[in-house]
């Protein structure tokens, strides 16, 4: 490993001691309430439409999994939020947007400068880099192969445009994934593999090989709901 990519491994390594030493001692000691949380604002200008540590789904794909029910918000690490000037902020902003398009929330903090200095730095270099900009909307970077899905959230036809053109369904056909065809809503019968699956594609074809085997070890009561309907 070349010295400099070391040295920064090793600045990584410290900071995230000194971060878990700072949490450990200075817990975020106030609250957010619900009718706050949509108004928590971003650290830049754009983001990029795919996230830093993982290759699998981008930001538009872990929306549309989490709306629909195939992913639960958990699985996302909380945004780290800030109290600042009379606002809240996050630093986490991919995930700060998938979170104000669904409207639910998994938020650590807030935290305010005199009460966690250390985790106050990297949200103050951030800051920064609105130059006096609002910080209540944020853009997308234009990265080539995701341009259709930017365009598409501007045209506010992104759910649909997933739905046809990245997993060749109806949007119709996917909000009717979740249901569980006994109990037709959501429930524990249709949530076992998807967790385990890193794809937007194979959340999908997880639910749909569940569905089958519900369809398959329930005919007769099957046949009876569509009787009685």
């Amino acid at each position: 490993m070349p010295n400099g990519r070391k040295r920064a491994v090793r600045a990584r390594k410290e900071r995230n001691a000194l971060l878990a030493l700072d949490h450990l001692y200075h817990p975020s000691t106030e609250s957010v309430t619900f009718d706050q949380l949509p108004s928590i604002r971003f650290t830049h200008l754009r983001i990029h439409p795919t996230f830093g540590n993982t290759k699998h789904m981008t930001v538009f794909e872990v929306y549309f999994a989490v709306k629909y029910n195939f992913m639960d918000l958990s699985r996302l690490p909380p945004i780290r939020v800030f109290r600042h000037e009379g606002h809240l902020w996050s630093v986490d902003n991919r995930r700060l947007w998938v979170m104000r398009q669904v409207n639910d929330w998994h938020i650590e903090g807030p935290y305010i400068e005199r009460q966690s200095p250390i985790r106050f730095q990297e949200f103050t270099m951030k800051h920064r880099g609105l130059n006096g900009t609002s910080g209540e909307d944020v853009t997308f970077h234009r990265d080539a192969p995701h341009e259709c899905c930017i365009d598409a959230w501007k045209s506010g036809s992104l759910d649909e445009h997933i739905a046809v053109i990245h997993l060749n369904m109806t949007l119709d056909e996917v909000k009717l994934l979740p249901r569980c065809i006994l109990h037709k809503e959501k429930c524990d019968c249709i949530y076992d593999e998807e967790s385990n699956c890193q794809t937007l594609s194979g959340m999908i074809n997880a639910r749909k090989r569940r569905l089958n085997q519900i369809k398959q070890t329930n005919t007769e009561t099957i046949d009876k709901i569509l009787q009685e309907e």
